[in-house]
């Protein structure tokens, strides 16, 4: 049974029409790969399809997609390229929380979304890792605005982003210890794009470092007041999270797409018949297509959350990022035993899915730390204790 029977005909209409623009970019994967190079085409793809402000309310000129259209779209672009979704996933968790801030905020975001800009966020530090909520960079107070010292690391869309959302502790205090700033990185001479991605997979998303010495940002790209970031991060559904979940499932699909089209071509001789009709590959095929549809209808539940009880959508979203980033891995490595030797070979699209699958589970939150968090809940570690039974001490 296909997804499609739980989708409304204006999802169904985004899906195809994502899909439509997608399908270039796994023409242009290998070589966007092969060079580690960011793939603008494809964002200029986007860009004029106006997918770039997908997850915009329709009030702001958006396309007032909801987390269950982000989802579907995030699917259909990493079927194409994965690497293009990952700084998809990031370019919407950008815009989301540039939107948090006041009136000028949403106002200078929308008129740079209609420019074509790219947005991303980057928490990541190589001192505190994936431990977002404790940033190291700091925030000082000067006349205007603010000075920011410090580096971030794993920065997708580094060397292509216009608005970069970062972290920082304002002036040392426990109040202002998790303070969102709008950057630009191209026009911030305090500012410097380090280092040049070189990874196993994921290798077009240009994902590098951004060191802050003496940065000037002016209050007025503050979002939300000082040690407000949490409340723009925890308070609403993340599309990262849900974002990487559906950039795994986009994966496998590519990869099943791939298994199939090879065990239906490819012939052996002396039968003369295809690798399709060998038990041992319908049974890796018919893993990878439980799995996948099991990761698509785990992408489906969080999202759906995320659109109908979003205080509920943080546990679903962390258990499915789990399930998918790790089961999709599994599928591309099953979808290169289909293939074979070949596939083994750079430059084959088997092993550049087996790489970019790999990934997602090294992403935050990590495999390890989503299962902290799912175990905690399960066992309810982290409500607070029951009241004892019986009469109260006198």
């Amino acid at each position: 049974m296909s997804v499609d029977v739980f989708l409304d005909d204006d999802r169904l209409a985004l899906r195809d029409e994502v899909g439509q623009v997608a399908g270039a970019f796994s023409e242009r994967a290998e070589e966007n790969d092969r060079l580690a190079r960011f793939p603008a085409e494809n964002f200029a793809d986007l860009a004029r399809a106006g997918l770039l402000s997908l997850a915009v309310p329709l009030e702001l000129g958006g396309r007032g997609g909801d987390y269950l259209a982000f989802s579907l779209a995030a699917e259909e672009i990493a079927r194409g390229d994965a690497s293009t979704c990952l700084c998809f996933t990031m370019h919407c968790a950008g815009v989301a929380a540039s939107l948090a801030g006041d009136d000028d905020q949403r106002r200078r975001t929308t008129e740079r979304l209609a420019d074509g800009a790219i947005f991303t966020v980057v928490f990541t530090e190589s001192g505190s890792g994936t431990h977002f909520m404790e940033p190291q960079m700091s925030a000082t107070r000067v006349d205007g605005g603010y000075l920011l010292n410090g580096s971030k690391s794993f920065a997708t869309s580094a060397g292509a982003a216009e608005v970069v959302v970062v972290n920082a502790v304002v002036d040392g205090t426990p109040e202002g210890a998790f303070t969102l700033f709008m950057v630009d990185p191209k026009a911030n001479p305090g500012i410097e794009v380090t280092g040049r991605w070189d990874a196993m997979g994921m290798r077009a998303n240009d994902s590098r470092s951004l060191v802050f010495t003496d940065a000037f940002v002016a209050a007025a790209d503050r979002i939300g007041p000082e040690g407000g970031g949490k409340d723009v991060v925890l308070g609403r559904p993340n599309f990262i999270a849900l974002g990487l979940a559906a950039t795994s499932v986009g994966i496998a699909r590519a990869a099943l797409d791939m298994a199939v089209e090879h065990a239906t071509a490819r012939v052996i001789e002396p039968a003369n018949e295809p690798i399709a009709r060998y038990q041992s590959i319908q049974f890796l095929v018919a893993e990878m297509a439980i799995v996948t549809n099991a990761m698509r209808l785990m992408v489906m539940r969080a999202a759906l959350t995320a659109d109908r009880d979003p205080e509920a959508a943080g546990a679903v979203m962390t258990e499915a990022k789990a399930f998918c980033n790790e089961n999709g891995f599994a599928v591309a490595n099953k979808a290169l035993q289909v293939v074979g030797g070949r596939g083994y070979v750079r430059g084959h699209t088997a092993e550049r899915l087996v790489r970019d699958a790999r990934a997602g589970d090294l992403m935050a939150l990590t495999a390890q730390q989503c299962r902290e968090v799912v175990g905690r809940r399960v066992l309810r570690l982290d409500e607070p204790p029951e009241p004892a039974e019986g009469p109260l001490p006198t």
